[in-house]
């Protein structure tokens, strides 16, 4: 059985020069049928003439060519091609892959090599283990920990802690009563009566000249959870209302 594959681009059968002495079976590249029923991993070498193969073609090289097989590929037309080849053949798997010109004939060429296995080769790793470094390892069990060792989260507490008032300084002692902050906004000031109310108006007119955050006007992003304007649009303070030009409406 010939070990020598030739896989040419032309009318007739090419002329192999130094290699017509070794046994070579020749397909006509368009022969695809021929190509695909090679036997897996059966040539010591394949020589492409006169076609740039593809990314399919050179994986299906891949596989016919024995271990340490050798791909050549011929008459390629410049020397761009024969690097970009180059570079898919290494991405195929390829090894010592090397694209020259034959400095009597002028030809370039791209040769390579297939590694010393095959697709889905297997090999045991022994991977030494080193007994002095694991019995250096430092390893605790819970019976290694006294009671001693432990600490009382308790103890972690600090005893003469005070809680700040939830009210920020609301409702401190000012001469027997309690008296509202500055920017009192938990309501101690107008419990207190120190901030005027105004009882005219809706609840939304009221609860913006009331407005503990100041923020009613500017949109649900600034407003509060219980806020009454929850839904409506921005608005200019004092205009809380949106009131329609119905007067101009055509339809």
């Amino acid at each position: 059985m010939s070990t020598h594959l030739c896989i040419y681009n032309s009318n007739t059968t090419p002329s192999l020069g130094n290699d017509s002495g070794k046994p070579f079976t020749f397909i006509h590249v368009s022969d695809y049928q021929a190509i695909s029923k090679a036997a897996t991993g059966s040539f010591d070498e394949i020589k492409i003439i006169g076609s740039i193969p593809d990314d399919d073609m050179q994986a299906h090289m891949l596989t016919l060519l024995k271990p340490l097989g050798k791909l050549v590929i011929e008459n390629i037309s410049d020397r761009e091609a024969g690097q970009a080849l180059a570079v898919d053949l290494k991405i195929q798997g390829f090894l010592d892959i090397m694209a020259a010109k034959d400095p009597l004939s002028g030809e370039r060429f791209v040769v390579c090599q297939k590694p010393a296995w095959n697709a889905g080769a297997a090999a045991a790793v022994n991977i030494p283990v080193n007994k002095t470094a694991e019995a250096k390892k430092w390893k605790m069990d819970t019976g290694d920990l006294a009671d001693e060792d432990l600490i009382d989260e308790n103890d972690l507490l600090d005893k003469d802690f005070k809680a700040p008032s939830p009210s920020g300084g609301c409702g401190e002692m000012v001469g027997g009563k309690k008296r509202a902050c500055k920017d009192c906004t938990c309501g101690l000031a107008e419990k207190d009566g120190d901030v005027a109310t105004n009882t005219s108006g809706t609840i939304e007119e009221k609860v913006v000249r009331s407005s503990a955050c100041g923020n009613c006007s500017k949109g649900d992003a600034f407003r509060c959870a219980g806020c009454p304007f929850l839904g409506k649009p921005a608005f200019e303070p004092g205009n809380e209302r949106v009131v329609l030009a119905m007067g101009t409406d055509d339809i």
